[in-house]
């Protein structure tokens, strides 16, 4: 979900981001070669954007429960527009130890909703699973670790803020 800068205007935002949301499923598929030290992620999602996602609904509730502000403004969400995306993302280990991972990865996505390329490093620590072979841990009843990621990425589209790539050219940037 995402909302403009100022919530409390009720008119069309022209210099700020648009309301949007959407609701996604994927399938994912993971490998892990432990001798190497790398993951390979492979996920396929469907969906959809726009007011059939339920952010509106979401936002007004979660705003209702607590003490916040209803936005105004959601009536100039993104057009509702299907998706469809491939993501993929390929991590690398660096340093493996027992109670510390560090890793870089690249990343890629293309699709209705997104397509980008990025990369970045992440740090795990703490008590945690062996993240390259023992991913079920049966004998392991306590896990606690902090994972701290950064990582950035060249944007060449974005359907929150552009649009649904779905519909005609001259739909994509109306606003409903």
């Amino acid at each position: 979900m995402f909302t403009p800068s100022e919530k409390d205007v009720s008119e069309k935002h022209v210099n700020d981001c648009p309301y949007a949301a959407y609701f996604r499923m994927g399938i994912n598929k993971e490998t892990r070669i432990p001798g190497s030290m790398t993951v390979h992620f492979l996920q396929v999602g469907v969906g959809i954007i726009g007011k059939y996602s339920g952010g509106r609904q979401l936002q007004t509730l979660v705003n209702k429960i607590t003490p916040s502000a209803v936005p105004k403004g959601w009536q100039y969400q993104t057009r509702s527009d299907a998706l469809v995306e491939i993501r993929y993302r390929y991590e690398k280990g660096l340093i493996h130890q027992f109670n510390v991972d560090f890793l870089l990865f690249g990343k890629a996505q293309v699709g209705a909703l997104q397509n980008y390329l990025g990369a970045g490093r992440q740090i795990r620590f703490g008590r945690m699973r062996d993240y390259y072979t023992n991913l079920s841990a049966r004998n392991e009843k306590f896990f606690a670790f902090v994972v701290l990621t950064y990582w950035n990425a060249l944007v060449f589209y974005d359907a929150t803020i552009q649009g649904g790539v779905i519909r005609s050219p001259e739909q994509r940037n109306k606003l409903t």
